[in-house]
C-alpha cells in the first residue's frame, strides 16, 4: 500500500514537472512574439518612412538618374532601369532613384509627355517625384548619372573629394558612339519623348551590364 502511494506521488510530481515545463514553453514563446511586435512598434514610432528605406539602400546597389529639373528625362531613366533590374532578375539587389540639379519642379510628377511615352513603352513613372540632388547623395549613390554634360558637371562640382563611387554621362553606356548626352525634350514636342526613349533603353542595358560585370553579380 505504501508502496503504491510512492509510486502514485511520483508519478504525480512527474506530471507537474512536465506541466511547468510546458507552461515555461509556452511563457517564453509568448515573450518572444511580445517582443517581437514591441520592436515593430519601436521602429514604426521612432523612424521615419525614408529612415526605415534608408536602412534598406544600406544593402544595395544604388543608382541615382540625374537631369536638370528631374520632370522628364531622370524619370524615365529610372523607370526603364527599375524594369530592366526587375527581368534580370536583380530587384532586390538595386535601390534606383532620380534628381534634378535645379529646384524648379520640386514635389511635381514627372511631365504629362514623358508619362505618355513611358506608359507606351511599358513603364510607369507616374508615381514619382520631383527633388534636387543632395550632399547626402553622394554618400548613399555608388553610381550617379548624368543626362548631359552640364548635369555631369554640376554633380562633380558638388561631389566631396572623398567620393568613391562612379559619376557617368549616360549614354557612355548606349554603344552609340555618335550620341553622347540624352537630349531634353522640355521644350519640344511629344515626339521628342518617345524618341528618347530607344536612347534610354540602350543606355540602361549597356549601364546594367557594366555593373553586373564590375560586381561579378549571379540572379
Amino acid at each position: 500500500m505504501g508502496s503504491r502511494r510512492v509510486l502514485g506521488s511520483a508519478s504525480a510530481l512527474k506530471g507537474a514537472r512536465w506541466k511547468r515545463k510546458k507552461l515555461c514553453q509556452k511563457t517564453f514563446g509568448d515573450l518572444l512574439r511580445l517582443l517581437s511586435l514591441s520592436l515593430d512598434v519601436f521602429y514604426l514610432r521612432h523612424y521615419s518612412a525614408d529612415s526605415l528605406r534608408f536602412l534598406g539602400e544600406t544593402m544595395s546597389i544604388n543608382v541615382l538618374f540625374v537631369c536638370l529639373g528631374n520632370i522628364c528625362r531622370s524619370p524615365t531613366a529610372q523607370g526603364i532601369f527599375e524594369s530592366r533590374v526587375a527581368r534580370a532578375g536583380f530587384a532586390d539587389e538595386f535601390f534606383v532613384d532620380s534628381a534634378g540639379t535645379a529646384s524648379f519642379h520640386i514635389g511635381k510628377a514627372p511631365d504629362s509627355r514623358a508619362i505618355l511615352a513611358a506608359e507606351r513603352n511599358g513603364y510607369s513613372i507616374k508615381d514619382q517625384r520631383a527633388r534636387q540632388i543632395q550632399r547626402t547623395d553622394f554618400e548613399r549613390f555608388h553610381y550617379i548619372i548624368g543626362m548631359d554634360r552640364m548635369n555631369e558637371g554640376n554633380i562633380k562640382a558638388l561631389a566631396p573629394k572623398d567620393y568613391t563611387g562612379e559619376i557617368h554621362l549616360f549614354m557612355e553606356f548606349s554603344g552609340r558612339g555618335g550620341i553622347k548626352q540624352v537630349p531634353d525634350p522640355y521644350k519640344e514636342t511629344q515626339e521628342a519623348f518617345d524618341k528618347n526613349i530607344i536612347l534610354l533603353e540602350t543606355a540602361a542595358d549597356g549601364l546594367l551590364n557594366h555593373i553586373i560585370q564590375s560586381r561579378q553579380l549571379r540572379p
